[in-house]
Order: structure tokens, then sequence, then C-alpha cells
């Protein structure tokens, strides 16, 4: 299949994602109450009082960041609201459209790494993986969903310094990695271990 057709279909998955949280959530759009019973998680008001404080001009949060396994999440909460609404259902539409991202950003990776055939294959599956963990990734607030794309985008910065190392690469790929770690702690080791062996690749070329 050609490039372009590939491209269009990265395009469409953010599209599609968005319109089946339409589909799903058009009752639910504005109504305030649907966390009551739909998608509340332990640290579901956590997640949205900062994200209100953050709304409303305190860019810190407050203390709430701190208090849970994330310090990047309620500020994409904030981002999300600013553009889909302050509602529960308004920002869970809003994680539908990041979950299709992130499959065209996995998908994009698997292309330029294997080609077309790969390409498609992680566009596929990818969807497929994150319809069948439907409400883990879209009607809760956890970093999780936030988790998917930066991870993705990391693994784009890596292969794009790799590919190219320059200083401006090298910048990207260093934001995105502490970007993950700020939305996952537990990407910490994996972090670590990357710019050990950025550094020691390095390292064995400068002593030649």
């Amino acid at each position: 299949m050609s490039a372009p057709l590939f491209h269009l279909a990265l395009l469409a998955a953010p599209l599609l994602w968005f319109t089946a949280g339409l589909w799903r959530l058009w009752s639910r759009l504005n109504d305030p109450e649907l966390a009551a019973t739909w998608g509340a998680g332990d640290d579901w008001s956590t997640y949205r009082q900062t994200t209100e404080r953050i709304l409303e001009g305190h860019l810190l949060g407050g203390d709430a960041p701190l208090s849970v396994s994330t310090l990047t999440y309620p500020y994409a909460l904030a981002g999300l609201a600013l553009v889909f609404g302050r509602e529960p259902a308004n920002l869970y539409l809003g994680l539908h459209v990041l979950v299709g991202a992130a499959c065209a950003v996995l998908a994009w990776l698997a292309y330029r790494l294997w080609g077309a055939r790969a390409g498609w294959w992680t566009l596929g599956g990818a969807i497929a993986y994150t319809v069948l963990d439907l409400r883990v990734y879209t009607v809760v607030l956890l970093p999780e969903n936030l988790a998917l794309l930066v991870v993705a985008l990391m693994f784009v910065a890596l292969h794009r310094f790799f590919e190219r190392p320059t200083v401006g690469t090298a910048l990207l790929a260093g934001a995105l990695l502490g970007v993950a770690v700020l939305t996952r702690f537990a990407l910490l080791p994996f972090a670590g271990l990357v710019l050990a062996w950025v550094v020691g690749r390095r390292t064995r070329r400068w002593s030649r």
C-alpha cells in the first residue's frame, strides 16, 4: 500500500477515536455528575481538584500534584479542559483523542523502522489493544492514558536522535524522557538505562 494511504490512516486514527468518543459520551457531555456513576477512581478527585486549581491560575497546582504518581497529568488534563470542556465526559472525550494519537505515533515509528507492512500491523494492533482495554484508557482519570502518547513520542524522539545525533535531537529526546518520567515514575529506570547507554556510546567514540 502506498505511503500517502498509510499517512491518511494515521490521521484517521485520532478522528476514529474522537468519533467513538462522541458516540459513547454525547448524552453525557457537560454532565457534572458523571463521575459519581462512571469512571471515578481512587485519585479521581485529586486529579480533578488539581486541574481546576491550574485552570484558575494556580500554575503549580498547589500541593496536589506531589501527592499522586505523576506531575504532568493534571496539566495535560487542564489543556484538554481548555479544548473540550471541564466536565468529566468532556475530559473523557479528549482522552479518546489522545489514545488515537498514541496509536498513530507508534504506527508511524514502526513504519519508519521496519516498513509499510509493520506500520499497518502496528496501527491495527494498537487500535485493537486499546479498544479491548477501552475503559482503562478513556473513561477514568489515570496517568496511563497520557503515558500511552508520551511514551510513543519518547520512542520517536529517541529514534530521531539515534538516526541523526545532533544537539537539537538530543535536547528533544532528553526533554521527552523527562516528561515520560514525570508522567509515570516507573519509567525512571528505563530513562536511566537509555542515558547510560548514550553516554557510554559517545564516550567510546571520543576515546577513539
